[in-house]
Parts: C-alpha cells; structure tokens; sequence
C-alpha cells in the first residue's frame, strides 16, 4: 500500500490566470477625441480584453507492463536517476531522462513512486477586441474578435510512459489545438 501513497494524478502544484477587460480612451464615451462627430463614433467603443493561463503540467506516473502476473494492469519501474532535464534541454523526443527508469525484474516490486514526473504545462494567451456600436435607443450590435492561444505557443499535452513501448517512451505525445480565431456579432435589444 506504500507504493500507492503519492501525488494525486491532478495535483497542479504551480498555477497562475489573469483575466483583465480594458475600455480604449478613444473617441465618444473616452477621453481621446471625444467631440468629433464621425471621428469618434469610429474610433470609440472599443475594448481589449485577456485570459492569461500559466501552470505547471500534470504528473504522470511510469509504468511497464505486468511481471508479477497477479495485477491486471501495469507494474511500477524501478527508479535508478533523477527523471528531470533542465528546462532548455527538453525536446518533444526526450522530455525526460529515460535512463532514469529500469524494467523491474519478473516477480519483484518496482520502487518508482507515484506520479514520478510531471508533464509539459500550459502557457496560454486568449486575447479579444470587442466592440459595441449603438444602434437606436434601445438596441446595440457587438463586434467581437476573439484569437484563442493569440500567440501560437505549443501547447503539448500527453507523455509517453510506459517503458514497455520503447516507441514512445519519453516522448511528448500529443498537442492541444493551435490558435483560433473567431469573429462573434450579437444584437441586443
């Protein structure tokens, strides 16, 4: 039972979001030119949001396959070495120090802790320019471009663990979507 006694699988121990909505001073509502009658309805009502994510990736545990013929799944690796690798030394083929994990022997405990390693994080910018446009009186038609990972930064998700797949094993071995953009109209009366 000691071989269990870990980090949960969804412990994210390093996390940070910011969220932040900001009204351009320009044109009718702002303090930029605010009385310049065409000028000002062009420019002004415009506004600049984010949603900023940064966090460290989630663990994942090590396994191979079964030697102890009594489980119905994977066995534990014995831990030899120390599985992290400086920050600007990972690749998407090595994103671990595989020759810190052995295949266990037949019929023995391997001794890899639980949630041995952690995974690629996150490093996501959603940004958005949104834009209301009075209409009538009681009636405005909003303009909104959205940019989704606005700056294209990888977004790998997925580790190859098992030592058993000697294919993938200390790989990165998926990624999450790429920028998105979306352009949103909504009329509200």
């Amino acid at each position: 039972m000691h071989a269990q006694w870990g980090t949960a699988m969804t412990n994210i121990p390093q996390r940070f979001s910011l969220t932040a909505v900001y009204a351009l001073p320009f044109g009718s509502g702002g303090r930029f030119v605010p009385h310049t009658p065409v000028v000002s309805q062009v420019i002004g009502h415009w506004k600049v949001s984010t949603v900023a994510q940064f966090q460290k990736g989630y663990p994942y545990n090590v396994s191979q396959g079964d030697g102890l013929n009594i489980f119905s799944g994977g066995q534990y690796a014995t831990k030899v070495g120390n599985p992290a690798i400086a920050r600007g030394s990972r690749t998407i083929q090595k994103w671990f120090n595989t020759a810190a994990f052995t295949v266990t022997p037949q019929d023995t405990l391997g001794n890899a802790p639980r949630a041995s390693l952690y995974g690629p994080g996150q490093n996501v910018c959603d940004l958005s320019l949104m834009r209301d446009i009075p209409l009538w009186e009681h009636a405005t038609f909003t303009f909104r471009a959205d940019a989704h990972n606005a700056f294209n930064h990888p977004q790998f998700s997925g580790l190859g663990t098992s030592l058993t797949n000697t294919k993938t094993f200390g790989t990165v071995t998926g990624a999450q979507d790429p920028r998105m953009l979306l352009l949103v109209g909504r009329l509200r009366f």
